[in-house]
């Protein structure tokens, strides 16, 4: 079975944390287990709600947990170091996906940015985690500004 977790970036301390998931109507939180004289407490803490998002229950080739939100490269194209595209992980209905898109100066047209293929389809083609869409937006094109 898979492990449910998320994680999100505090408000307070903007560092990343890695938990269980809570929303009310104003404010959303991550519960951190922590472990005090062997005792095992949780801490609640407040994170940026556009940063929260779920484990896929995957790693890539070096052993980094894969989040939604994450930026992928492969060594299959179109996504590998040498292409034109990145992959970034998405949620939607009912699997994690992997969206096509475009790397920042990248020299295609563009007509794959937003295909959309399952994230299992690419186990076996050297995952790698690069980044992520909160923190490394400078590797994804910027739409508009040309």
């Amino acid at each position: 079975m898979r492990e449910i977790k998320f994680r999100g970036k505090t408000k307070v301390l903007n560092k990343w944390v890695v938990g269980s998931l809570i929303i009310d109507k104003e404010r959303t939180w991550i519960s951190v287990q922590q472990e005090h004289w062997n005792m095992g407490t949780f801490d609640n803490i407040e994170v940026v709600p556009e940063s929260v998002g779920q484990y896929t229950g995957l790693k890539d080739i070096n052993g980094v947990e894969i989040f939604e939100g994450y930026i992928l490269q492969t060594d299959y194209y179109p996504c590998s170091v040498e292409d034109d595209y990145v992959l970034v992980v998405e949620y939607d209905i009912d699997r994690f996906w992997c969206v096509r898109k475009l790397k920042a100066n990248a020299n295609a047209r563009g007509v794959s940015d937003g295909i959309a293929d399952g994230l299992y389809e690419f186990l076996d083609h050297g995952l790698k985690v690069i980044g992520n869409i909160y923190e490394n937006k400078e590797l994804l094109e910027v739409k508009g500004n040309e």
